[in-house]
C-alpha cells in the first residue's frame, strides 16, 4: 500500500458479472497521507478527499461470458476508471 491504485483482480469481474449491477468507482484521495505505511498514528489535520466517477453498466452480453479473461476485462474497466477520477 503506497497511495497508488494497484491491478485489479479477476475475482472483481466475477463478482460484477454474477450480480450484474451498475459499478461506481470512487477513490480516495489523502489517506495514505493521513495514515503513512509505517505510522502508527495519524497524521491529524490531514485532508482525504473522496471523489465519485461516472456509473459503469456492462453490457449483458459482456456479462455474460464465464472466462478468466472476461472477469479480468471488466476488473481492469473498473480500474482505469478508477484511475481516471482526479482529486477535486
Amino acid at each position: 500500500m503506497d497511495g497508488e491504485v494497484k491491478k485489479g483482480e479477476a475475482g472483481v469481474g466475477l463478482v460484477i458479472a454474477k450480480t450484474t449491477v451498475p459499478v461506481l468507482p470512487m477513490r480516495v484521495f489523502g489517506a495514505y497521507e493521513a495514515l503513512p505505511r509505517k505510522s502508527k498514528l495519524p497524521k491529524f489535520f490531514t485532508q482525504i478527499t473522496v471523489c465519485v466517477g461516472e456509473m459503469i453498466q456492462f453490457p449483458e452480453e459482456q456479462l455474460a461470458i464465464k472466462k478468466r479473461e472476461a472477469y479480468q476485462d471488466i476488473s481492469d474497466k473498473v480500474i482505469e476508471a478508477i484511475q481516471s477520477i482526479e482529486s477535486s
